[in-house]
């Protein structure tokens, strides 16, 4: 009797260690199947993460492309709602003097060549100088020094550049690489408006205000004067390196001013 219940005992014990093996090892198995799913899936998250990173960075250069860096950034981060921010900056206007006549002579590649040989080192000084290009047109573009974000002295900034600009475009006409034109740069410096106008389809960073109007207007006022770069007195009083000492300031009447303003002619 004693022999059978050890019979018995042991068959028992052997029958739980039986169990117990196979459902240690079910449970190894599905944990194996279960890693192997989470590693699929961690593989599968990251590979989804690499392409994400990689679409984002083809849309910020696509946007950078279309707008400048600052600008890019501010609508990326901004929300759809922000309202808009009053600042102090510096407009530049630029315009190529007798566009309009040399691009009835030029064919549609050609016009695209000469746009992209002017515009392309004006752009870059105007960028370099911590400038943001607001409005590229056919014959000239606005740009903003100052906002979004301003990087200290914006009117010197503003200023170093267009010198920069009628520097280069001197040394390239000379060596014969662009036609020998003329440009007009218009400068005013006060406060505007800025933020994000649009649906929520389709925004624009918008730069607003009658410094952006006077701007326009003293750039115009290049063909009066026959001159290349006009400053009013607003961004002259803002200069660290004064044009001259003794500046002569003309008083002149613009449009929708009921004041006159005060500019300098500076090249």
């Amino acid at each position: 009797q004693k022999q059978i219940r050890l019979r018995n005992t042991s068959a028992l014990i052997g029958i739980i260690i039986l169990l117990s093996t196979l459902v240690t090892l079910y449970f190894y198995i599905s944990k194996r199947k279960e890693n192997k799913k989470l590693t699929l899936a961690y593989a599968d998250l990251d590979k989804t993460k690499t392409k994400l990173e990689q679409a984002e960075k083809r849309i910020v250069n696509l946007l950078k492309q279309q707008v400048s860096g600052d600008i890019a950034q501010e609508l990326l981060s901004s929300s759809s709602g922000s309202p808009g921010e009053k600042r102090f900056v510096c407009i530049m206007f630029l315009d190529i003097r007798g566009f309009t006549p040399m691009a009835e002579k030029l064919s549609p590649e050609e016009l695209i060549k000469f746009q992209n040989n002017v515009f392309g080192f004006m752009i870059d000084s105007v960028q370099r100088h911590h400038g943001n290009i607001n409005q590229l047109l056919g014959d000239g573009f606005m740009a903003t020094f100052g906002a979004p974000v301003s990087h200290g002295n914006d009117c010197q900034l503003a200023h170093d550049s267009a010198l920069e600009i009628l520097k280069e475009l001197a040394i390239r006409i000379e060596k014969g690489l662009i036609p020998n034109i003329r440009i007009g740069i218009g400068m005013h410096a006060g406060d505007v408006v800025t933020g994000n106008v649009g649906s929520e389809e389709r925004k624009q960073y918008s730069v607003t205000g009658n410094t952006v109007i006077l701007a326009a207007r003293i750039e115009q006022l290049n063909k009066t004067y026959n001159c290349q770069y006009i400053m009013s007195r607003e961004v002259y009083n803002q200069l660290d390196n004064q044009v001259n000492s003794a500046p002569e300031f003309i008083k002149v009447q613009v449009k929708g001013r009921s004041e006159p303003i005060e500019i300098l002619t500076v090249a």
